[in-house]
């Protein structure tokens, strides 16, 4: 009765948070007047340096070929940097950088980050416009966080004006990357010595349940094919993201048992064995949980640097010194030539573990760009308060079909000194038609679907 008590408390005091989120009308008509309709500010700022958002990027460059719709070449491959922060140079640029972002500089003398200018690249379909502005005003949530109402919340932002720290996940959730993406992952992780580890090469299907025409019970799914080394190839996953109250259904299929099972631990604090553990499963695309052990407060919006525009480091060709083959994967970290820093304007979440549950971290720190909703830092810190994960997800927006939220992270772990990283296979990630019911079935994982 106690468990049941507490519980309830629980979900009245997070019912109560969300009362007061709701925008009022006056903020709405901002929305597509000072406001981008996905809730970003139009304009630049102060100084210059993040210049007013003017449409994005929705042409590709002329390097761009058709009949590779998965493989972006770098629309801004003639910038150079404006300047170079590392160790010796970091403290007078301390007000923009992510402690994360400081901490590297100071644990890794020859770690720097390039600033480039700022380039506003995002982009949405109209339709996703449309349905940004119109979420303002009819989305909610319910006592477990999860969206109320989501036959008429969908389509796109869920929270333009966000209130809390919930609303911005959410927004984290919805991000815009098409509705359907095919690609293969080639994971490796890195060893303090600079030993190259890559334990998987898979194939990858992700779909946004916000982004189909008719109402669906899951806001988010992923399927993954194993197809490298032997001993993994025919294992396949499986899981599916829900609305209501964000819970996870996932499977696995074992080619040595030829058994499909229940995979409850493909969540939260479980780290990944496949990336030297470095990684655990709620800390990827900045977070994918719930809100059942953490409480996310909103702190604001500020400006800093982060990897943006990164079309060098994720479309690098077999011939390219950022590709991993080559000379990207240094020891500490990887080539500070292959990743494009900007300064951007972040949302700022901070989650606190609850009192009672358990997971490797005690605090999370949320940096997630605001034209794109996606991009920026997730900063782990261990139950002693110490820096503990730091994971810089880096963007290159599909120009080609005006999707703004695709890339890849870099994933620290400060304790073991492992860093991760995940590369793009030579068809990078293609827009595809959203998977068929029967491809959604945990039974059809005893057999291959995808072929990025």
């Amino acid at each position: 009765m106690k468990t049941t008590t507490s519980m309830f408390v629980a979900a009245l005091a997070l019912a109560a948070s969300q009362t007061q989120a709701a925008p009022s009308a006056a903020e709405i008509a901002q929305l597509g007047a000072s406001l981008t309709p996905w809730g970003a500010e139009k304009a630049g700022n102060a100084d210059g340096s993040i210049p007013a958002y003017t449409g994005g990027l929705t042409q590709p460059p002329a390097s761009y070929d058709p009949a590779k719709p998965g493989w972006r070449p770098d629309p801004y491959a003639a910038d150079k940097p404006l300047y170079t922060i590392d160790s010796k140079n970091m403290a007078k640029y301390a007000d923009k950088l992510s402690p994360g972002t400081a901490e590297l500089l100071r644990k890794y003398p020859d770690f720097r980050i390039d600033i480039f200018p700022t380039r506003r690249s995002a982009a949405y379909p109209q339709e996703v416009l449309d349905n940004s502005v119109a979420n303002a005003s009819r989305c909610s949530l319910n006592q477990f966080g999860g969206l109320e109402n989501t036959e008429n919340c969908r389509g796109g932002i869920p929270f333009p004006i966000p209130k809390t720290g919930p609303e911005v996940i959410w927004n984290i959730f919805a991000r815009y990357y098409g509705k359907a993406i095919e690609y293969q992952w080639s994971s490796s992780y890195v060893k303090p010595t600079g030993e190259v580890v890559s334990p998987s090469v898979t194939n990858r299907q992700e779909a946004s349940g916000f982004y189909y025409g008719g109402p669906v019970d899951w806001r988010g799914f992923t399927r993954t094919e194993y197809t490298a080394p032997a001993r993994l190839r025919g294992q396949a996953t499986l899981w599916k993201d829900m609305y209501e109250k964000l819970d996870r259904q996932s499977w696995t299929y074992s080619p040595g048992t030829r058994r499909v099972r229940l995979s409850p631990d493909l969540a939260a604090d479980t780290p990944i064995g496949a990336l030297g553990g470095a990684v655990v499963y709620d800390e990827a695309y900045l977070f994918d949980g719930n809100f059942e052990r953490f409480d996310f407060k909103l702190v604001g919006k500020q400006e800093m640097y982060i990897p943006y525009n990164n079309y060098k480091l994720i479309y690098a060709d077999a011939n390219s010194s950022c590709n991993a083959a080559k000379d990207l994967l240094k020891p500490n970290h990887p080539n500070p030539e292959c990743i494009r820093w900007e300064l951007r304007r972040v949302w700022h979440v901070k989650g606190t573990l609850k009192p009672g549950q358990r997971h490797v971290f005690s605090e999370r720190d949320i940096y997630v760009e605001e034209d794109a909703w996606y991009g920026g830092l997730h900063e782990g810190r261990d139950t002693a308060g110490k820096l503990y994960h730091v994971t810089p997800v880096a963007i290159a927006p599909s120009y080609d079909i005006k999707a703004p939220a695709q890339g890849t992270a870099l994933s620290f772990d400060l304790s073991s000194g492992i860093y991760v990283y995940n590369a793009l296979g030579v068809n990078g990630n293609r827009p595809v038609e959203p998977p068929k019911a029967n491809q959604m079935r945990d039974s059809s994982l005893m057999r291959f679907v995808l072929n990025p």
